[in-house]
């Protein structure tokens, strides 16, 4: 995921995440990535595409007040199923497993930045990791987030 540090100023919890209905062993954790940030995983089965969970995600942030936010600087891609092409050393879209979908969600009068990944992967060692889709979500301060982005990217641009 995303470095980020978020300052006291923000809301206390962000645990408002969209979790689906059959959600398998949904998990909270805060401060794990970095302090302030609070994230949720859990699994759904569903075969991929996942068009049914991707639906119920952006009904519930769309719900939620939430707009579609675009990361600069971010790979992989936001809103298509990808994979990892470690001949070009770049991310690709998908059609087929293994894959990953990426999306990232602000609002801007709660101050918050939500981003979520979707994965289809064998390193998660199951049996049915064909068969399940792994959820994970993290928020932020979308201020604080803001601010660390433009610092990244000076520091990217301006070697």
């Amino acid at each position: 995921m995303l470095p980020v540090s978020c300052t006291n100023d923000q809301k206390d919890n962000y645990t408002d995440f969209p979790i689906h209905p059959e959600a398998i062993n949904p998990q909270h954790f805060s401060d794990r990535i970095a302090k302030g940030v609070t994230s949720l995983t859990y699994k759904v089965e569903t075969p991929f595409p996942a068009s049914e969970l991707i639906k119920f995600i952006e009904d519930s942030m769309t719900g939620k007040g939430f707009t579609r936010y675009v990361m600069e600087l971010h790979q992989p891609p936001a809103f298509i199923w990808t994979d990892f092409n470690s001949q070009t050393g770049k991310w690709e879209e998908a059609s087929s497993i293994p894959a990953r979908y990426f999306t990232s969600w602000a609002n801007e009068t709660e101050n918050e930045v939500i981003w979520i990944v979707i994965d289809y992967a064998s390193v998660y060692k199951t049996e049915d990791w064909e068969k399940t889709a792994h959820v994970m979500m993290q928020s932020a301060s979308l201020s604080q987030f803001k601010e660390e982005m433009e610092t990244l990217k000076k520091l990217t641009y301006n070697h």
